[in-house]
C-alpha cells in the first residue's frame, strides 16, 4: 500500500493511494485453503447430517402416515364389507318378503276377491271346475290378475276362463258364488274383531249377488266366518241349504298335518275332524280322526293328543304371526276348491261345513261347523255324529261365542 501527495493541474493538493496485490506466504494459504476445505466439509457433513435426518423423519412420518392410512383403508374396507352384507342382507330379505308377497297374491287370486262367478280360486281354475269370474272394487286389480292366469293356460293346460271384473254383471247366472271380501287378520286380532267392518262389506256383496245370481249357492270364507255366513244368509234371503260356510274343511285339514307330523304316518292315512265354530272355539275330534282306520286318542297319550288340539286351535293364528302381514292362502282355497268341486260334481261327498243348524245337536238358528253332505242344491244333508258327553259340551259351549257374537250384529235384510 503506497500513500503520497500529488499536485494536480489546478494546483490542488491530493493524496495518492495505491492497493497492490498482496500475495500471503504459500504456507499460509494453504492452511488458509485446508481450513476453508474442512469448513466446507463440515458445513456439508452437516447438511449431509440434516439431510439424512428430515430423510429419516419424512420416511416415519411417511410410514406413519402410511400405516394411518392403511389402518384407515382397512377400516374403511370393513365397514364398507359390513354395510355391503348388511346391504345385500336387507336386499335378501325384501326380496324374500317381496317373493312370498307375491306368490300370496298369486294364490289369494282366488281367496282375496270379493264375488266370483263359479269357483272363484286359480286352483279351480286349474283342475278346469268352471269358468271363474274375478270381481274386485280396485280398478284393474281383478283383470291384472285374471291376465295373469291366463298366460299360464299353456303351461297348465287348464281349459276355464279367468275374468276380471270391477261389476257384478259379468257374474249374472253364477252357479256358485265364493265371498272372500273383507279385512284380513293382523297379528294379535281375533276374528271376532273384525265384526263389525267384516260384517257391512258381507252385506254389501251379498245384496249385489242376490240381484246378479239369485239361484246360486254362496260359499262364505270372510272371517267371522259363523258369523259371516249367517248374515249372509239372512241378507240374502236365500234357502239355508245354499249358504255354506268354509272353516271346518279348513281346520280339519290343520288336525290332519299336526296328526300326520306327530305320528310320522303318511297325510294320506290321516283322516281328521274338527267341528264347532271357526275359530278358538273350535272343537278337534281325537276319537272321530284316525290313522290308518285307528282313531288318533288309541295311538297317542293324552298329553301328546291335547298338544295336537292346541296346535289345531292356534294353527290360523300361528300362521298370522309367521307372516306378519295377511294371513293363511295355500290351504284356504284348497279347502274352498274342495267344497267347490263336490258342489259342481253334486257328489254328495261329506264335508266338516258351517251350515245352519236346525236342531241337530240340540242346537238351532245359528251357522255352525259339522259335517254336511254336498251337491248341487248346496247342503243335501246334515248326518249327526254320535257325541259323547264331553264332546257334546264342548260343540254346545262354542255355539255360545257364536250366538253372542250374532246378538251384536244387524241381521235385517
Amino acid at each position: 500500500l503506497v500513500l503520497d501527495e500529488a499536485t494536480d493541474p489546478w494546483g490542488i493538493k491530493i493524496n495518492r493511494v495505491e492497493v497492490k496485490n498482496i500475495v500471503p506466504p504459500k504456507d499460509i494459504q494453504q492452511a488458509m485453503e485446508k481450513q476453508m476445505r474442512a469448513e466446507r466439509e463440515r458445513r456439508e457433513a452437516i447438511l449431509r447430517a440434516e439431510g439424512e435426518k428430515t430423510s429419516a423423519v419424512l420416511i416415519a412420518e411417511g410410514n406413519k402416515q402410511s400405516q394411518i392410512l392403511n389402518a384407515e383403508a382397512s377400516k374403511e374396507a370393513t365397514i364398507l364389507a359390513a354395510e355391503a352384507r348388511k346391504e345385500a342382507q336387507i336386499r335378501e330379505a325384501e326380496g324374500k318378503a317381496e317373493a312370498i308377497r307375491l306368490v300370496q297374491q298369486a294364490t289369494a287370486d282366488g281367496i282375496r276377491m270379493l264375488v266370483e262367478s263359479d269357483p272363484t280360486q286359480p286352483v279351480i281354475a286349474l283342475k278346469s271346475l268352471a269358468d271363474v269370474v274375478l270381481v274386485d272394487v280396485a280398478e284393474g286389480v281383478p283383470q291384472g290378475k285374471a291376465l295373469d292366469m291366463m298366460h299360464a293356460r299353456s303351461v297348465e293346460r287348464f281349459a276355464s276362463t279367468v275374468t276380471g271384473t270391477n261389476e257384478y254383471g259379468p257374474t249374472a247366472g253364477s252357479d256358485v258364488v265364493v265371498v272372500t271380501a273383507g279385512l284380513p287378520r293382523k297379528p294379535g286380532m281375533t276374528r271376532e274383531d273384525l265384526l263389525t267392518a267384516n260384517g257391512a262389506i258381507v252385506r254389501s256383496v251379498v245384496t249385489e249377488v242376490r240381484e246378479s245370481s239369485p239361484d246360486a249357492v254362496l260359499v262364505l270364507v270372510t272371517n267371522p266366518l259363523d258369523v259371516m255366513a249367517h248374515l249372509a244368509w239372512r241378507v240374502s234371503g236365500f234357502p239355508s241349504e245354499r249358504v255354506i260356510g268354509m272353516g271346518g274343511v279348513l281346520d280339519s285339514a290343520r288336525f290332519a298335518y299336526f296328526i300326520a307330523q306327530a305320528t310320522g304316518a303318511p297325510i294320506t292315512d290321516v283322516d281328521a275332524l274338527v267341528i264347532g265354530a271357526h275359530g278358538d272355539t273350535m272343537v278337534p275330534l281325537p276319537r272321530f280322526s284316525t290313522v290308518a282306520g285307528t282313531p288318533l286318542s288309541e295311538l297317542l297319550p293324552a298329553e301328546e293328543v291335547a298338544e295336537i288340539v292346541r296346535r289345531t286351535v292356534r294353527g290360523g293364528a300361528e300362521v298370522v304371526s309367521l307372516l306378519q302381514t295377511g294371513s293363511a292362502f295355500y290351504a284356504p282355497a284348497a279347502s274352498v276348491t274342495q267344497m267347490v268341486a263336490a258342489i259342481l260334481g253334486d257328489t254328495g261327498a261329506v264335508l266338516p261345513c258351517c251350515v245352519l243348524l236346525g236342531g241337530e245337536y240340540g242346537l238351532s238358528g245359528l251357522h255352525l261347523n259339522v259335517p254336511a253332505g254336498l251337491g248341487q242344491s248346496g247342503v243335501r244333508s246334515i248326518p249327526e255324529l254320535d257325541l259323547d258327553a264331553a264332546e257334546l259340551e264342548a260343540l254346545r259351549a262354542s255355539a255360545v261365542g257364536v250366538f253372542e257374537a250374532l246378538a251384536t250384529v244387524d241381521l235385517r235384510a
